[in-house]
């Protein structure tokens, strides 16, 4: 657990000091544009991993030797294929806008492959049970990212094209060394394959993905058209407050589906629901006690850390962590349906919270701007909390499947067996 986590804030660490570096040398106009191009990148990389990485980290655990180093391959090749494919939709869509967003989306394009295929290995790893080899492969990254934006800035090449050209050279060059550990060669070749296997599970968590996402996004648009831009600032800056816990979430769901795959392969529906439980309460005290840590900090460091904003972000911290532990105690559900790969009941659920999030979310920007946006979204994430152990625990009293889905089989071609070229 410990080296996800460590994982998880490392990687989280790399990006945000991309960001820090970026907003500290470049145009606020410049700054804008690099946002949109964060975001269409977060975007392709949320549809990759439900597409290639995610469905490898249900079956890994169930899998013989070499099924997983098959698996590993042909996942990891359909990963550098959608980077592929991603990053040239993006440098074509780059050519009908304007600079410097033109610029910021063709120098994103290029990196798109490469890090994406960095993100690939790290949820391999992690799936492997390996957490260890990630933690280093990120920390390759970061050692070769950081001293490099530093001599371009000191060589006056702070443009923020150059800047995101050594963000993804150096992923490439870490993406590189994570073939070396693994010892295995992506097979793009494979990629139809791999999605012809996993279809049932990649289609349904890109739609979950894109509830999630799409949810959180309309939430943000009502409260700029309800209340103005200095609401929306103010819902941002109490959630970079909460920034802490948020990385707690991500680095405890990049292992909680492989851990609650490998418990549910042991046939013990009692000891996954147990582990499930503990992981949701985990969360869910951890955010709720962060939230209410960082609402009571003096005003003076409230004020060092978000400036003027401090003042307009501080109201929101409760219901926001609030809605942060929520979302901390479903994720021992929802990960528990993954590990079931019980995907279309996932993504019946989640279309369902994230309606009503939506609904409560907006409701309460229109009455109440940011405040009543972010107490409407607690009170729906709760309630949708609800519904989630609900579905899952009537799941788990089912009689799991004793084999593996015939489509398991069929995503690896047993005669060929063999080991992956290194």
């Amino acid at each position: 657990m410990l080296w996800g986590l460590s994982d998880q804030a490392l990687s989280s660490i790399t990006n945000f000091g991309l960001g820090i570096m970026i907003a500290r040398t470049v145009s606020p106009r410049q700054f804008g544009a690099f946002s949109l191009a964060f975001a269409t990148y977060l975007m392709f990389l949320g549809i990759t991993r439900a597409l290639t990485t995610e469905p490898l980290a249900v079956r890994f655990a169930r899998w013989d030797p070499n099924e997983r180093k098959l698996g590993t391959a042909h996942a990891s090749g359909a990963s550098l294929l959608l980077g592929s494919g991603f990053g040239l939709l993006m440098f074509v869509v780059s050519w009908f806008i304007p600079d410097p967003t033109r610029t910021v989306f063709i120098a994103t394009s290029l990196c798109l492959p490469l890090i994406l295929m960095q993100d690939a290995w790290r949820y391999i790893f992690v799936s492997a049970g390996v957490p260890h080899r990630a933690f280093l492969n990120d920390l390759v990254w970061a050692v070769l990212l950081f001293p490099s934006l530093v001599i371009l800035s000191r060589l006056g090449m702070d443009a923020v094209g150059w800047l995101i050209i050594a963000w993804g050279g150096t992923a490439g060059l870490a993406a590189f060394f994570g073939f070396m550990q693994a010892r295995i060669l992506p097979r793009p070749a494979a990629a139809l394959q791999w999605w012809r296997s996993s279809k049932g599970l990649g289609t349904r968590y890109v739609g979950e993905f894109a509830a999630t996402t799409g949810a959180s996004y309309m939430i943000s648009y009502v409260v700029v058209a309800a209340a103005g831009l200095a609401a929306a600032g103010a819902l941002r800056g109490g959630q970079l407050l909460l920034g802490p816990a948020s990385v707690l979430h991500l680095g405890v769901n990049l292992l909680a589906v492989p851990e609650l795959s490998r418990i549910r392969s042991s046939r013990s529906s009692g000891q996954l629901r147990r582990a499930s439980l503990t992981l949701s309460i985990g969360l869910a005290v951890v955010s709720a006690t962060w939230a209410i840590g960082i609402s009571n900090i003096p005003a003076e460091l409230g004020t060092e850390l978000l400036g003027e904003a401090w003042g307009i972000a501080q109201p929101l911290i409760i219901p926001l962590g609030l809605g942060l532990a929520a979302s901390g105690f479903t994720m021992g559900a929802s990960a528990g349906l993954r590990a079931l790969e019980a995907a279309s009941e996932g993504l019946k659920t989640r279309l369902v919270v994230s309606s009503v999030t939506l609904a409560c979310g907006g409701l309460g920007a229109v009455l109440g701007g940011a405040l009543g946006a972010a107490w409407g979204s607690s009170a729906a994430l709760w309630g949708g909390s609800l519904l989630w152990w609900r579905k899952y625990l009537l799941m788990t009293h089912r009689e799991p499947s004793p084999t593996p889905p015939d489509d398991v089989d069929s995503s690896v071609d047993r005669r060929a067996a063999v080991s992956p070229d290194p």
